[in-house]
């Protein structure tokens, strides 16, 4: 399916509310060791398992990557860094297709947060 590719499409799940719970997490996690931090002594903060869990979570959303192409023989879907899920749908598996502006806030509702924080009390 390497043939004439009629559209790319590249999305990124780097976005800004999620710079900033990484960084809410980040910050909270390293106040504890301020005070070696001031005077630039970085190694107790090597040493904290949330040091190295905060590195680990920057760099995969930096790197995550979904890449969809449409060729000729059909769709192919390639998720970044993990090269084990490549799936690729001939036009002859596919019964319609349609293209059309979508609303996920009105027809999906969202993520649906307050509903579940309610039903938890």
């Amino acid at each position: 399916m390497k043939s004439n590719t009629l559209y790319t499409d590249n999305q990124s799940f780097f976005s800004w509310w999620l710079c900033l719970i990484l960084l809410t997490v980040s910050v909270a996690s390293f106040s504890v060791h301020w005070h070696d931090l001031l005077r630039l002594d970085f190694v107790p903060l090597f040493q904290l398992p949330g040091f190295w869990i905060n590195l680990i979570l920057w760099g995969l959303f930096a790197v995550l990557r979904l890449k969809t192409m449409i060729h000729e023989e059909g769709v192919e879907v390639h998720f970044f860094p993990f090269n084990f899920y490549r799936k690729r749908v001939q036009w002859s598996d596919i019964q319609s297709i349609e293209v059309r502006k979508y609303n996920p806030i009105g027809e999906f509702g969202g993520l649906d947060w307050t509903a579940e924080f309610i039903s938890i009390f």
